[in-house]
């Protein structure tokens, strides 16, 4: 009789696993642009380097900070924007808070 019973928690216990799940989706958001805010600011120096060690100083050295100033400001503007949309469905509860 033991043995039923245990089997039989066992088996619910495992096939209500999905009643446990919890969706991540907004904190995996958050911390991805969380990671693109954190990491812009190096992308003009690196992309800086690049171009001077890859082609014509004068002209790789521009190239790079062209490009490096657009990856930052894309970076810096997605991060914003993906951390922002995490948050905002959580908005709704700090609400009272600002009363």
């Amino acid at each position: 009789m033991r043995k039923k019973v245990g089997f039989f928690i066992l088996v619910f216990l495992t096939v209500n696993t999905a009643a446990f799940a919890v969706e991540y989706s907004d904190t995996a958001r958050f911390m991805q642009g969380f990671g693109k805010v954190f990491s812009a600011p190096f992308s003009a120096p690196i992309e800086i380097l690049q171009g001077a060690f890859s082609g014509f100083p004068p002209l790789g050295i521009i190239q790079g900070a062209l490009s490096g100033t657009y990856h930052t400001v894309t970076g810096l503007v997605g991060g914003l924007w993906d951390m922002a949309g995490a948050a905002a469905p959580y908005a709704k509860y700090a609400f009272p808070f600002l009363l």
